[in-house]
């Protein structure tokens, strides 16, 4: 693991004569930390903007901190306030400006930062504030012709190795060619980048190699949260020696993933012949990326230590299928119904998406809540649809109160409960998916 620098961080008066001072440490900090002049103007231009936003909305007394710093694979932007009424709305990716309106045009600099960057998270702070992340990724080239990579030749026997940059792109190569794009998460397409995703630390990874060096397969993992972690594979590129090659990687990252604290492992990328007695079903998605039909694919579970238990948070309307699938999955939870009491809540709810293009997928999340939630909701339905955007996800954190309050407008608009991913948040994760034919 390569320890990163560490952040830049400045408390500042939310006054209009600090504006330079906020821009210039953040393109400064960044470049310092190793960003290029493309992700450093981004991260300035989306500062810019919601700075200035704040400026407009917040009294001067009021300190905003900002935090810049590196992942190695990215580089990062917080601002946080002390302050939790603050209007949000135009973050939400539909947001919409119009002319003739001056307070739309005034929040349309929120929306350029909501675009600008690859990822912008509102989340209420420790102090019961607000935090604006902007997250912006190193740039990577993709591959464009695919090199020739010679496999493993067939009697050779392999062995299931820590990678190295050099066998990670490898491996990155032989995904790219053997691999449907819909079975690896796109961050995977760009070899440079899996090599700096393993060296920040954040994601392990393991190839089978031979003598040579050659890369028959390959897995990776990371935390998805501090109890449970995710891995991505097995993948074996060879025709022979499959099962051999794929259990071989399955008991080097258990053995990994043993040694440390996490409770279990999910695993929702992954070959369809993952062999008997490593995992659980967790259920289904459908996958719409290659028809109409579309295909199931099973989302997998295997428990690492005893469970414990814990709280979940759910609205009544879901309680029968989560009290169905903890029973069929063992997990002990205290299940808390959560119902609308009439409480105030903004005007404007907040929803993230986080895109995979190759998967024609994309995965909504609340971000704020507000009393808009069904009609934001459906906004986002008909944008993405739009876009022929066909495998739409929601996760719901079961693990936060107000998340619960989504889940009666998600069921009015065709979304289905599918998947219980534990302890993948704060609390477990429960995704529904969007059923276009029954739209």
């Amino acid at each position: 693991m390569t320890d990163p620098l560490p952040p830049v961080e400045l408390s500042v008066r939310c006054e209009r004569a600090f504006l330079p001072v906020v821009l210039n440490v953040v393109e400064g900090g960044s470049r310092a930390l190793g960003a290029g002049e493309k992700e450093a103007l981004r991260l300035v231009l989306a500062t810019e903007e919601i700075f200035t936003h704040l400026i407009g909305v917040l009294p001067p007394e009021t300190r905003v901190t900002l935090r810049c710093a590196t992942g190695v694979y990215n580089f990062s932007v917080e601002l946080a306030v002390p302050v939790e009424n603050i209007d949000l709305g135009a973050f939400n990716i539909t947001a919409s400006v119009f002319p003739e309106s001056e307070a739309s045009l005034e929040e349309m600099g929120l929306l350029i930062a909501a675009r600008s960057v690859d990822s912008l998270l509102v989340e209420k702070g420790a102090d019961g504030g607000v935090i604006f992340r902007i997250v912006k990724e190193r740039e990577y080239p993709e591959s464009g012709s695919i090199p020739e990579v010679r496999l493993p030749e067939d009697s050779g026997a392999l062995t299931v190795r820590d990678a190295t940059p050099e066998s990670l792109k490898l491996f990155t190569y032989l995904l790219l060619r053997y691999v449907p794009s819909n079975r690896y998460p796109a961050a995977f397409r760009y070899p440079g980048k899996v090599a700096d995703m393993v060296k920040s630390g954040i994601y392990g990874a393991l190839v089978a190699q031979d003598a040579t060096g050659a890369v028959g397969g390959g897995i990776l993992w990371h935390l998805l949260s501090p109890e449970m972690a995710e891995c991505f594979g097995p993948y074996c590129f060879m025709k022979e020696r499959r099962e051999e090659t794929i259990r071989a990687l399955l008991d080097g990252v258990l053995g990994k993933i043993a040694r440390s604290s996490v409770l279990g492992l999910i695993n929702r990328y992954h070959p369809e012949e993952i062999p008997p007695g490593y995992f659980e079903e967790l259920g289904t998605i459908r996958d719409y990326s290659g028809g109409e039909k579309g295909k199931e694919y099973p989302y997998f579970f295997r428990m690492m230590r005893e469970d414990l238990g814990a709280k979940v948070w759910v609205h009544p309307d879901v309680e029968p299928f989560l009290r169905e699938t903890t029973r069929r999955l063992f997990l002990p939870r205290e299940i808390l119904p959560v119902h609308d009491e009439g409480e105030h809540r903004p005007a404007h709810s907040v929803i993230s998406a986080r895109f995979e293009p190759p998967a024609r997928r994309a995965t909504l999340r609340p971000l704020w809540p507000g009393q808009d939630v069904a009609e934001n909701l459906s906004r986002h339905v008909a944008a993405l649809t739009a876009e022929k955007i066909v495998n739409l996800l929601f996760e719901v954190d079961l693990g936060i109160s107000e998340h619960a309050l989504w889940i009666p407008a998600l069921l009015s608009q065709n979304f289905a409960p599918k998947v219980i991913l534990p302890y993948a948040g704060k609390g477990d994760l429960l995704l529904f998916q969007y059923d276009a034919a029954s739209a």
